[in-house]
């Protein structure tokens, strides 16, 4: 397969302005809206105090993610691991992992990515040295895994929601995005007045490109496949996903 996505596209949304303020220790990167200015309340001085009240999801020794609630409402907080003077020296003069997916989260919502609402980003820093950083970003109520949610469906609703993540993922391809851990764990599916409405989540590994290639694309979607085939027995149901995906995508 060859020939490149990505060219000559156009951002569908103008880039949201990022602002950078100092409370403390933290730098904080926000988009410019003052709505957040409530949910950084509840967070500092100290974010821990509020991950220690919140529903684990993963707990390890990089980063340590948990439902958390503020002002009333669900979040998701992800704390990436100060991991000792190695990663300390390591990250001195570049940007933590934390504000890296933060800045994936923006390019794409910019590109109209299904991703979770990225609202704060906080990066602990001591003289440059980086210890503790943050990312909240929305909560996904009432959604499963595609991996949880699969063996559940009927045989009329399986082919429907493929189409739709094709087209989803497809999209994302084509405006030179790639997401870099596409298991079905990471696909979050809500089905809302008869509408599949999927989310994209654990950008940790995610890039945005000035172009993709054709290759690195079916690189990238060949983790979804491997789910698909692992889990699905009819083959015309990876036929029906490819087609549309490559049409979507763009590919030559």
């Amino acid at each position: 397969m060859t020939g490149s996505l990505g060219k000559s596209l156009k951002i569908i949304l103008e880039p949201a302005p990022e602002v950078c303020e100092i409370h403390g220790p933290f730098r904080v990167f926000q988009r410019n809206n003052r709505s957040v200015t409530d949910l950084l309340d509840g967070l500092l001085p100290d974010p821990d105090q509020v991950i220690a009240g919140g529903e684990v999801f993963k707990e390890g020794s990089r980063n340590h993610s948990v439902r958390v609630e503020l002002a009333g409402l669900p979040y998701f907080l992800k704390r990436y691991n100060c991991r000792g003077w190695g990663y300390r020296l390591g990250n001195l003069l570049r940007q933590s992992r934390a504000v890296r997916t933060w800045r994936v989260h923006l390019e794409f919502l910019r590109r109209g990515i299904p991703i979770q609402d990225p609202l704060l980003c906080l990066e602990e820093r001591k003289f440059r040295l980086l210890g503790r950083s943050y990312l909240l970003t929305g909560f996904v109520e009432g959604a499963s895994s595609l991996m949880e949610l699969w063996p559940t469906l009927t045989v009329e609703e399986k082919p429907s929601l493929l189409r739709c993540l094709a087209e989803q993922l497809g999209h994302m391809h084509r405006f030179a995005a790639l997401h870099g851990d596409l298991k079905w764990y990471n696909i979050l599916i809500r089905c809302e007045a008869a509408t599949w409405q999927p989310k994209l989540v654990d950008l940790d590994g995610s890039r945005v490109l000035r172009r993709v290639s054709a290759r690195k694309a079916r690189e990238d979607i060949g983790r979804f496949l491997r789910d698909l085939e692992a889990h699905e027995s009819d083959p015309r149901l990876k036929t029906l996903f490819e087609e549309i995906w490559r049409e979507r995508a763009g590919l030559e």
